[in-house]
């Protein structure tokens, strides 16, 4: 018998979609496993950063004074006190990971023996990253970091560079001055001469302040980490004083944990007695109670409390990106699905 024309063979058709929707029912199930390792793949949030070589204290030193000297003032020395402090910034810096100023620079460069107790004044400059030469002048491009640069008064420098535990760099300049002009000056007995091996704890302990005792004395508790710097800036005072008053020897400034340091006298102040007041007794007069009228009772109106709004937490930028990954992912599984449906084998008639 012929077959009617214009009538379509559908059995090749069929035979090929038995043979797909199996396929397809494995390629879904693939695809579910892969949707589900990539939501389990971690996202880097930044990228890393590269290291780079250490840049010179000295160079950073030579390119200041030649931005110096193109501005018509003299170069400035190399002071060993500033060469210590921006040291022991540096370190205080790279222990506590904090890029940041420690404050009162004039202070503490004055507490490390700089200017002989004279009047001093000085500048800090802070540059933290894996810079290059250029990089940090670029950082320091501004006029208050080109103070030594563009001031005349300035006449001493220092410069250090420490390392964090991760390898950071902390990178620190100091200029200073003393007033009235005395360039390089001798340091104090006691003062740092030059940085010493190993000088600065990579612990560093804040330094509590003592109070006085009955007899007046300011006695300070050395703990781990400090050292007489430290405990010079926080209490005020100058680290030849310290030295003086605990007679510690002027050429060995080393403290020891649990070593007590007098730090200072407060005159004690004795209370002149004040006079003694002879009470006069007065005859007591009765004083008429007042009629008590009853007040009316207040009735509470009842507070309602704000639910408070629900926040939800923002997606940083690596897990926003990865939310649309698995959007996309999903969006491809859901046409396939329906592409499925539609090439199903249609039900045959009897």
């Amino acid at each position: 018998m012929s077959k009617p024309i214009g009538v379509l063979n559908v059995r090749p058709i069929t035979g090929c979609i038995s043979i797909i929707i199996p396929t397809m029912k494995s390629f879904l199930r693939i695809y579910l496993i892969i949707v589900v390792l990539l939501a389990a793949l971690p996202f880097p949030i930044q990228p890393a950063h590269g290291q780079s070589a250490l840049v010179d204290v000295y160079a950073i030193i030579d390119r200041m004074n030649a931005l110096r000297v193109g501005n018509g003032y003299p170069a400035l020395v190399i002071d060993d006190t500033l060469m210590y402090t921006a040291q022991v910034t540096a370190e205080i810096m790279a222990a506590n990971g904090a890029c940041s100023h420690l404050g009162n620079v004039r202070g503490r460069v004055a507490a490390a023996g700089y200017g002989n107790g004279e009047t001093v004044f000085a500048t800090e400059n802070i540059a933290c990253g894996y810079f290059d030469l250029d990089g940090i002048y670029v950082a320091w491009n501004d006029p208050d970091h080109m103070l030594p640069a563009t001031t005349s008064w300035y006449k001493n420098i220092g410069a250090a560079v420490a390392l964090s535990a991760e390898g950071y760099p902390y990178y620190v300049l100091h200029a200073a001055y003393i007033a009235g002009g005395l360039a390089n000056p001798t340091p104090l007995p006691g003062a740092p001469t030059q940085i010493p091996a190993q000088s600065i704890s990579q612990y560093i302990a804040p330094v509590t302040i003592a109070t006085p005792r009955s007899d007046g004395y300011i006695v300070h508790q050395v703990a781990s980490g400090q050292s007489l710097w430290l405990i010079a800036i926080a209490y005020g005072v100058k680290i030849a004083d310290i030295i003086s008053r605990n007679a510690l020897p002027e050429t060995d400034t080393t403290i020891y944990v649990n070593q007590k340091l007098v730090i200072d006298v407060v005159p004690t102040y004795t209370p002149s007695p004040e006079p003694s007041i002879t009470p006069t007794v007065l005859p007591h007069t009765p004083t008429p109670k007042p009629t008590l009228i009853p007040s009316p009772t207040a009735s509470l109106t009842p507070t309602f409390t704000a639910t408070p709004a629900i926040l939800l937490p923002k997606l940083d930028g690596g897990r926003r990106m990865a939310g649309w990954i698995l959007l996309g992912i999903c969006v491809v599984g859901l046409a396939l699905v329906v592409l499925g449906a539609f090439l199903r084998k249609p039900p045959t008639e009897n």
